[in-house]
């Protein structure tokens, strides 16, 4: 599904040079941006869970995790890169370049 939409996004943008939002008729009646939106959250909502599946089953596959289990891992791993997010990339680079220069200086005095 996620490829299907991907795909038609695509073919807009090029046949058009237009964003897919810019191809709607103008104004739309109220009706019609409550049901847009909600496809649109129904679409989001499917690639996501298509993602956190997939997860799952990789975990499942490479370590022997139950499926539930790797959905409640792959969720949490989520909401980390969330929290990280807010706290900014430099901060990210900052604890792994720390972690890997002591790394570095571990081997180096072995």
């Amino acid at each position: 599904m996620a490829i299907l939409l991907q795909h038609l996004c695509v073919k807009l943008g090029v046949v058009t040079g237009t964003r897919p939002g810019a191809g709607l008729p103008r104004p739309l009646s109220e009706a019609r941006v409550w049901a847009l939106w909600v496809l649109c959250e129904a679409a989001i909502a499917a690639c996501d869970l298509a993602e956190v599946v997939g997860s799952a089953i990789g975990l499942q596959l490479l370590f022997h995790i139950p499926l539930v289990w790797g959905c409640v891992i792959t969720s949490l791993d989520v909401l980390i890169v969330l929290f990280l997010q807010n706290k900014g990339f430099r901060y990210v680079r900052r604890w792994s370049s720390r972690s890997s220069s002591r790394s570095a200086g571990a081997s180096s005095r072995n």
